[in-house]
Parts: structure tokens; C-alpha cells; sequence
């Protein structure tokens, strides 16, 4: 986009909307989505020394950038396949302010997506949970999601006055972990990603 932009600037094409910068603005952005994070950075300073000379000398110039924080930048150079996973690891950590842990589970969640693309819009809290009980299980992604969404979905039943009625939704969700064609340590870990207590684990319709 960005070279279309500069070349009807050159050859002054009437339909073009775009100023010069806008087309330069383009091509930064590109490279740095396929250099990663490092680049980002650059383009930041590039943007910033612009405004500071061209953009005060003819304000219609300055640009006005709204770019996406650091961390998204890092995520879609993984996800597109520009950067690998220990270099991205290092970017979370140096360019958005994680922690090694907290760097290393967004890897983690980034990684399945990548390796699960039906799955790329699933909430991260699925992702980890399953990373925490459905992968070590041997859990398939398809059938953790269907009773992930299954139990987010359901509801406690309520009595005449409205009030939610105690374990009827732990209850729903035992009945429709119990339906899937799982073994008992399976089931066992499904119940416990939602956060039901282990010591209710004889109470469930599989023990």
C-alpha cells in the first residue's frame, strides 16, 4: 500500500486521498511488521524526527500516529512468523515491561494459536487453562473449548425468588463433562480447569 501511495504522489494521480508521509508512513509500518520489534522501534524514532523538523516547518506534514502498543506489534511479527519464539519472549520483556514468566505464557498462548488457527480468537484464560490441564492430559483443543464454551454459556438455575439455586451449574457442567468421551483422569481435569474444588471430585457422576 505504502509504495502504491508514493508512486501517485510521483506520477500526481488525481483519485489519490493520501499525503507524502502517509505513503512513507505506510512503508515503515510495513517494515516493521516484518522486522519485529526492533524496527517498530526505529520507525518510532524515524516518526518522531519527522515531526520534529519537516512537521513543525509545515504542520500539515506532522504526523498523527496512533500505533498499536508493543505488545500487540510483537504478537502479529510471531503469529506472521518474522520472529521466533525466544525472540519474542525478549521483546515482551524488553519492549512491553513483562516479566520472564508472564513473557513466557504469552509465548505459550501465541504458540498454540499458531499451531491452532481455529482457535486464534480464543480468550487467553482458555488457552492457558487448557496449556494447564488439557494439554498435560492429553485432552484433544476441540473437545476442551466445546465444554470450555459449554460451561461459560450455562447458568444456575433459580428458584421462585430469583435467586441462584447452589450447584445447579457445577452440576450441568459435571453432567456434560461426564458425556464426553473422556477417561476419568480427563474428566477429573476438565472439572478442576473451572475451578471447582478437588475435594467435591467423588461427588461428580464419574466416581
Amino acid at each position: 500500500k505504502g509504495t502504491e501511495i508514493v508512486y501517485a504522489r510521483i506520477t500526481n494521480d488525481e483519485k489519490n486521498r493520501y499525503t507524502w508521509y502517509g505513503g512513507i508512513y505506510k512503508l515503515l509500518q510495513a517494515a516493521s511488521g516484518m522486522t519485529g520489534a526492533p524496527m517498530a522501534a526505529i520507525t518510532r524514532e524515524i516518526v518522531t524526527s519527522w515531526n520534529a523538523t519537516v512537521g513543525q516547518m509545515v504542520p500539515g506534514y506532522y504526523i498523527r500516529s496512533y500505533e498499536q502498543k508493543p505488545e500487540t506489534e510483537i504478537k502479529y511479527t510471531f503469529l506472521d512468523g518474522n520472529m521466533s519464539a525466544e525472540e519474542a519472549k525478549q521483546a515482551l520483556v524488553q519492549y512491553a515491561g513483562y516479566s520472564d514468566e508472564d513473557a513466557k505464557k504469552k509465548i505459550d498462548v501465541l504458540s498454540f494459536q499458531k499451531e491452532n488457527p481455529l482457535y486464534s480468537e480464543a480468550s487467553e484464560a482458555s488457552i492457558e487453562k487448557y496449556l494447564e490441564f488439557g494439554t498435560p492430559n492429553k485432552i484433544s483443543p476441540d473437545v476442551f473449548m466445546d465444554v470450555w464454551v459449554f460451561e461459560k454459556d450455562t447458568a444456575a438455575d433459580r428458584d421462585e425468588n430469583g435467586k441462584a439455586i447452589n450447584g445447579s451449574k457445577r452440576d450441568k457442567v459435571c453432567d456434560y463433562i461426564d458425556n464426553q468421551d473422556l477417561t476419568q483422569q480427563q474428566k477429573d481435569a476438565l472439572y478442576l480447569a473451572f475451578g471447582y474444588s478437588e475435594k467435591n471430585l467423588n461427588d461428580t457422576p464419574w466416581h
